[in-house]
């Protein structure tokens, strides 16, 4: 299974968020419009990884593949934390936390609760986030933050970027 957000660019309001088993996600995306697909990728950081890290590994891949006119970024879990935070060193719970600080008022954390999940007679911003989620969303964020500032320190892979940078090689 995977957590995914789809988000407004504008407003970074989640339009569409799940954590679904990975061939229905699979099936969402291909049924879905987007302009720009962001992928969380793993790194092991010199630790021994198992296997899920690897089926994490392909999923990506296959992500990645769905829409091939649809360029795709890969972010770290590092950057996201440095981006949202500032330091390495920082917890899911932390990242959830900071991601409702910033697009919650006082008063609708008050209203929602904590998480700004609310209820169903009065659903929050957050409403029916997992933690799962709220990384996505994270992810999500912390691309959006860093493009639409024109910092595009990511690198966003595409087969007409992979040509550009052939043709810069060989001018």
């Amino acid at each position: 299974k995977s957590g995914f957000v789809l988000i407004d660019k504008e407003t970074y309001l989640p339009i569409e968020k799940g954590k679904i088993d990975n061939r229905e996600l699979e099936q969402f995306m291909l049924e879905t419009e987007y302009e720009h697909l962001v992928l969380e990728m793993v790194a092991s950081y010199g630790m021994a990884v198992g296997k899920s890290v690897f089926d994490t590994c392909v999923a990506v891949g296959r992500y990645s593949m769905i829409k091939r006119h649809v360029p795709y970024s890969l972010v770290y879990r590092m950057q996201v934390k440095m981006h949202l935070v500032g330091k390495t060193a920082v917890k899911d719970a932390q990242i959830t936390q900071l991601l409702v600080n910033r697009f919650l008022t006082n008063e609708e954390i008050d209203r929602w609760g904590d998480y700004g999940k609310g209820t169903l007679k009065d659903k929050g911003m957050f409403h029916g986030f997992n933690n799962d989620i709220y990384q996505a969303y994270a992810v999500g964020v912390t691309w959006l933050d860093i493009t639409n500032k024109g910092e595009l320190d990511f690198e966003e892979i595409t087969d007409k970027n992979k040509k550009e940078k052939r043709k810069k090689k060989w001018s």
